[in-house]
């Protein structure tokens, strides 16, 4: 559901481009409304069942975890940026914010990088994705322009890392 709305609204900045989607009418949608009870109920069940053990975790075990994570973080990207495992340190960036919330030991300057940063890599790998989508039947312009976007953004993150590390 989301991927095609993400292609649809990138897909205006490339006139004439078009991605063969299955068409469901919001059936998929309809389905994940009418199953959101039984999800709820899952986690409240599975939460039950896990609250006991995290009484039993030591905020400095989650600090600890949490500076781990961030020098993992900032390997990835600083000197040098590793554009190929670029959604991996998304979603590393992701879990500090989560965790940081329950530790509260990120200070808003940092949390701030995360969140932009982590923006800034989703809308890189929604490009990316919609390239690989559109490598068979795309104009060579469009593939060329999403080339650029894909770069540029790229570039973005690496000036984003560099003022923040650097």
């Amino acid at each position: 559901m989301r991927q095609s709305d993400v292609f649809n609204a990138l897909l205006t900045n490339y006139p004439g481009e078009k991605i063969s989607q299955p068409q469901t009418n919001g059936q998929g949608a309809r389905e994940f409304e009418s199953k959101i009870p039984c999800f709820v109920h899952d986690i409240d069940t599975r939460a039950k069942k896990i609250r006991p053990y995290l009484d039993k975790v030591h905020k400095k075990d989650l600090r600890h975890y949490l500076q781990q994570l961030q020098k993992e973080i900032r390997a990835e990207l600083y000197p040098r940026l590793s554009a190929k495992d670029i959604h991996k340190t998304r979603k590393s960036i992701k879990t500090v914010l989560y965790i940081s919330q329950a530790v509260r030991r990120l200070k808003k300057r940092k949390i701030d990088f995360y969140n932009t940063l982590q923006e800034s890599m989703g809308t890189l790998h929604d490009k990316q994705l919609l390239l690989d989508a559109l490598s068979k039947t795309a104009r060579a312009e469009t593939l060329s322009s999403l080339q650029s976007a894909i770069a540029d953004d790229l570039q973005n993150i690496k000036v984003l890392t560099k003022s923040f590390y650097g």
